[in-house]
C-alpha cells in the first residue's frame, strides 16, 4: 500500500511541475505584447485598425499576420538546418539548403517590416511549428526526405503568399 502511495505522489509531483514549467506559446506572447501596444483586448474582435507608433492607422490585423509568419519562417530554417545534415539522398540535402537560403531572406525582410511597424516577433516556435518540427524530425532515413518533400508539395491557399499576405500595403 505504501509503494502505490509513493507512485502516485511522486506522479502527482512530476505532473505538477510538468504543468508548471510548460512555456507559453511564443506567438501568443508576441501577438499578446503587439495587441497592448494597439490597445486591443482579447474583447476587441471587431477593431480593423490600430494606431502605429507615428499616429497613422494601420490594419490591427497585420501583427497577426506577421506573427504567424515569423514563426512559420523560424520553422523552415530550423527544419532545414537539422534536415541538411540528417538526409540521406543529395536532393534532399540540397532541397534543405535551399529551405534555409529563401527562408532566411524572408525571415530578415519580415523582422525589418516588423521593426519600421514596431510589430514584436516570436523569438522561437510557437507550439504549432513546435509539433511539425518534433513531427518531422521523428523521420529517419529515406522516410525524413520522403516527408520533408511531402510537407511541401501542397501548401494550402493562403500560404507562402509572402509579406504582402496582410492587409497593410508594403
Amino acid at each position: 500500500m505504501k509503494q502505490i502511495f509513493g507512485l502516485l505522489w511522486g506522479a502527482a509531483v512530476l505532473l505538477s511541475a510538468a504543468s508548471c514549467s510548460s512555456k507559453p506559446d511564443s506567438v501568443e506572447q508576441a501577438q499578446e505584447t503587439n495587441n497592448a501596444k494597439e490597445g486591443i483586448t482579447n474583447a476587441d474582435t471587431t477593431v480593423t485598425t490600430a494606431k502605429t507608433v507615428g499616429g497613422e492607422q494601420r490594419p490591427a490585423f497585420d501583427s497577426e499576420f506577421m506573427t504567424k509568419a515569423a514563426s512559420g519562417g523560424m520553422l523552415e530554417v530550423q527544419l532545414g538546418q537539422q534536415v541538411a545534415k540528417k538526409a540521406t539522398t543529395p536532393e534532399a540535402k540540397q532541397f534543405a539548403q535551399q529551405m534555409i537560403t529563401d527562408h532566411t531572406k524572408s525571415n530578415n525582410e519580415l523582422k525589418a517590416l516588423a521593426a519600421q511597424k514596431n510589430i514584436t516577433l516570436p523569438t522561437t516556435l510557437g507550439e504549432d511549428q513546435q509539433k511539425v518540427y518534433d513531427e518531422v524530425l521523428a523521420e529517419k532515413g529515406v522516410d525524413l526526405d520522403k516527408k520533408i518533400r511531402e510537407r511541401h508539395a501542397y501548401r494550402p491557399p493562403g500560404r507562402h503568399q509572402g509579406i504582402s499576405g496582410g492587409r497593410d500595403p508594403v
